[in-house]
């Protein structure tokens, strides 16, 4: 392996623990109620920085990819067995953490998610990579979100809207909603089964990127064109959202291409920025916290699940141990001061985790 390219996979590895540290940061606060804005999820239609979290995580899946499938390709004997047990191992993951403290009756277990949502990606995506060329794999992207819009405004009269597009259509039919998330009041999955196309893309990109970054040798040159295709991306993105809202539930066209370029200008900058050797100490941290990333979110969210479920009884009540120590730092800070550094801690500590796998070449893949 070159330098040049062992610099690339420093630079997925970081933005990876960049990923998944704000992953835990924002799906942890101390309390749902009192969050600083940039930490919320838009609404419905709009895009803040939390909104970038998932979309930087399967962007990184892609551009994995790029490194490891070439070894798949020459190696494995049966490579298309191999995507298939690791998207679904995945997927498996995924489905068994929802059932954690397995106290749902399965009339109510929900059957998608964030790792449910990375495996599929993972087969669709690798699947192709091992089948058609890179230069078809872009029209195959682009052709991919054109017949996810058209299915979009095919299939409803209000394509956009939380209750009557063809997302939750589908998955009302195919899953029900006894097995949907209700976080908006109503049966709507985020993770939902027709909007995985356009998530596929976003992992497609991310192979697509890293690939140009193998392709370019001259450093100037590969974070310069990588930085100038992620912005063009980005801000293809904002001007097609004249026409259709950038929207992450949705998953849109228009959020692929602002998030997928967003991850894009990352990735370069993260490139370019592990080449300079003097700076490398602020970004080792980083590095360390993507090493080991399903590992560290299961065992984040099954420390997170815990702490909800686990009741204490103390002069302030009885509630559970998250609730007790967020009323513990509330009661010195404004609340939202008080959510965010209950939600620090956590990233603190499952980085101390992290340091601990790391120091002793423990690397766990799935």
């Amino acid at each position: 392996m070159t330098a040049v390219s062992s610099t690339r996979i420093e630079a997925i590895d970081i933005l990876r623990g960049l990923s998944l540290a704000f992953m835990i940061l924002v799906n942890n606060p101390g309390s749902w109620a009192h969050i600083y804005p940039p930490l919320r999820h838009a609404s419905w239609h709009g895009i803040t920085p939390t909104d970038l979290v998932f979309p930087f995580f399967l962007f990184v899946v892609g551009a994995a990819m790029a490194y490891s499938f070439k070894s798949v390709i020459e190696r494995d004997e049966k490579p298309v067995l191999r995507v298939m047990k690791r998207g679904l191992l995945i997927a498996g993951i995924g489905f068994l953490l929802h059932l954690f403290p397995f106290d749902h009756p399965p009339e109510h277990w929900r059957y998608m998610g964030v790792l449910q949502r990375i495996g599929l990606c993972f087969i669709l995506t690798g699947l192709l990579v091992l089948f058609v060329s890179p230069r078809h794999l872009i029209a195959v992207g682009i052709g991919a979100l054109i017949l996810y819009t058209m299915l979009l405004i095919g299939f409803s009269p209000a394509p956009y809207s939380l209750e009557q597009n063809a997302v939750v259509q589908l998955d009302l039919m195919l899953i029900g909603p006894e097995h949907m998330w209700k976080g908006k009041g109503t049966p709507f999955d985020p993770e939902g089964l027709l909007s995985t196309i356009p998530a596929a893309v976003t992992v497609l990109g991310g192979y697509l990127f890293a690939l140009l970054l193998q392709g370019i040798t001259q450093p100037g040159q590969r974070v310069k064109s990588t930085l100038y295709l992620g912005a063009g991306l980005a801000l293809c993105g904002v001007v097609f959202a004249y026409f259709q809202p950038i929207n992450k539930y949705l998953w849109t066209p228009t959020f692929v291409l602002v998030s997928a370029g967003a991850a894009g200008m990352c990735l370069s900058l993260f490139v370019w920025l592990w080449e300079q050797k003097q700076v490398r100490f602020i970004l080792q941290p980083l590095r360390i916290y993507g090493t080991n990333p399903i590992l560290i979110y299961v065992l984040a969210w099954l420390f997170t699940v815990s702490m909800e479920k686990i009741k204490l009884t103390t002069d302030l009540g009885t509630f559970s141990i998250k609730t007790q120590l967020f009323k513990l730092l509330s009661q010195h800070m404004p609340a939202n001061l008080a959510s965010f550094l209950y939600s620090l801690a956590l990233v603190v500590l499952f980085y101390a985790v992290a340091y601990l796998l790391y120091r002793k070449n423990v690397i766990v893949r799935v």
